[in-house]
C-alpha cells in the first residue's frame, strides 16, 4: 500500500538486465505496466507473452482482456477487438470475454451484435475452480442489465424490462435496477392509452 509502484520497478529492472524472464513473470510485468498506464509498454510485453506460447491459459485470457483495454486506451478500436477474439482461439468464451466483447459493440450502437454476445454470456457455465480471477457479475448481472440497455434502444421495452427484473433476481438492492424500474414504469405511463400492447 505505501509503495504502488514496487512490483514494476522489481520486474522492470529483471527484464532491463537482460535475464530470462519466464512467461508468468511476463506476463505479471505487462499487467503492471497496464496498472501504471503504460499502455504502449504493456502492449509490447503481452504481446510477446502470448507470443511464448507456453504460458498458462488462465494468464493467456487474461492477457487478451488486458491488452484489448490498452489499444482501446491508445485509440486503437481494431486491435481492441482482435485481442478479444484472440482468446477465442484458445478456449471456448468465458463470459467475462463475452462481456468485454458485447461492451465492445454496445458503445458502437450496434446493438445486434452487443446482444449477440451479451446472451452467450448467460449461456456459458460459472467455473470458480479454474484457478483465475472470476467475475461472478459476468455470469448473470452484467449480462441481464446490458440487455435490458440494448433491447431498450432498439425501442423493445417489453423484453428490456424483463432482463431488468432477471437482473433484479440477482442483485434486488441494485441501483442500477432500481433506476431502471423507474424508467420503465415512466415508459408504461407515457405509452398507456396509444399502444401498451407493445410494451
Amino acid at each position: 500500500p505505501g509503495d504502488p509502484k514496487r512490483n514494476l520497478r522489481i520486474l522492470e529492472k529483471k527484464h532491463q538486465s537482460g535475464v530470462f524472464m519466464p512467461p508468468r513473470q511476463q506476463f505479471y510485468y505487462g499487467q503492471e505496466l497496464y496498472f501504471n498506464k503504460r499502455y504502449e509498454d504493456a502492449i509490447s510485453v503481452l504481446e510477446n507473452f502470448l507470443e511464448m506460447k507456453d504460458g498458462w491459459i488462465e494468464n493467456r485470457l487474461e492477457a487478451c482482456k488486458r491488452l484489448s483495454h490498452c489499444y482501446a486506451e491508445i485509440g486503437q478500436d481494431e486491435q481492441a477487438l482482435r485481442s478479444l477474439l484472440r482468446s477465442l482461439e484458445m478456449e471456448p468464451p468465458r463470459s467475462e470475454i463475452c462481456c468485454e466483447l458485447g461492451y465492445y459493440f454496445l458503445k458502437r450502437s450496434t446493438y445486434q451484435q452487443a446482444i449477440f454476445w451479451y446472451e452467450l454470456a448467460l449461456s456459458r457455465p460459472y467455473n470458480a475452480k479454474t484457478g483465475a480471477f472470476v467475475h461472478a457479475d459476468c455470469y448473470g448481472y452484467i449480462p441481464n442489465l446490458q440487455l435490458a440497455v440494448c433491447y431498450d434502444r432498439l425501442g423493445k421495452w417489453k423484453k428490456a424490462n424483463e432482463y431488468n427484473e432477471s437482473a433484479a433476481k440477482i442483485k434486488p438492492d441494485s441501483e442500477a435496477v432500481k433506476a431502471n424500474r423507474i424508467y420503465f414504469e415512466n415508459k408504461y405511463k407515457q405509452i398507456e392509452g396509444e399502444n401498451r400492447n407493445e410494451f
